[in-house]
């Protein structure tokens, strides 16, 4: 079966970093990925997700009004939950036409990394005069992500192309310089060839998560 957390897709991505970690598929590199993946194991998890977020943009592309979207997100009592939520949906308002697009539906793709496959589907998508744009969100604090890291993301989830116009829009939401800001940038969909290091990192990366960890899922899935 296909690994299908986002959570588990970009812990992954975060730890793709060759020219700080070696080249990936190493027993050194190995050790180093399940020995990460046995300390976030062994934390307690989170209490809260982005889930609601994300049904928040969906429900308000179909028509329900921002003040009853923002209203509904600034309620989140989890510590710091209603502020980032907020933050993020009104940094999107700003780069999509929720009032002006259709909503529609997304399914994942299956991805192959080696002997390890993982679903990665996008947090939600819509539809413009201009052709269909698929949403996936970024939305940890710390680490920024890495040019490279950026690009697996992009290269995993924008491709192949499709009968009519595709897009991908990554959205972050990271702390750079002391100060969380959201960055949004469009991809076309195209073919594109993933990285063979990443590849083979996240190969590894999944063989080391084969034990389940048993806590909670921050970040979604």
């Amino acid at each position: 079966m296909p690994h299908k957390s986002k959570t588990d897709f970009l812990r992954g991505v975060r730890e793709f970093n060759p020219s700080a970690y070696g080249t990936p598929g190493t027993a050194k590199e190995a050790a180093r990925l399940k020995a990460k993946v046995d300390e976030y194991d062994a934390q307690s998890g989170g209490t809260w997700n982005y889930d609601s977020l994300y049904s928040t943009c969906i429900s308000h592309l179909k028509g329900i009004p921002l003040e009853q979207a923002e209203k509904f997100l600034a309620s989140h009592e989890g510590p710091g939950e209603a502020k980032s939520k907020l933050s993020i949906f009104q940094a999107m308002r700003k780069s999509i036409p929720f009032d002006h697009a259709q909503y529609v539906e997304s399914g994942g793709k299956t991805v192959s990394f080696g002997q390890q496959e993982a679903t990665i589907a996008p947090d939600f998508s819509y539809k413009t005069d201009k052709g269909i744009f698929c949403v996936f969100v970024y939305p940890y604090k710390q680490p920024a992500l890495k040019q490279n890291q950026r690009m697996a993301i992009v290269n995993t989830l924008a491709s192949p192309p499709h009968s009519e116009p595709h897009f991908l829009q990554l959205v972050e939401y990271s702390e750079i310089a002391g100060q969380r800001r959201a960055v949004i940038e469009t991809f076309e969909f195209s073919y594109r060839s993933m990285d063979e290091n990443f590849l083979l990192h996240m190969s590894g990366f999944y063989e080391a998560l084969d034990t389940p960890s048993g806590t909670g899922d921050l970040f979604g899935s």
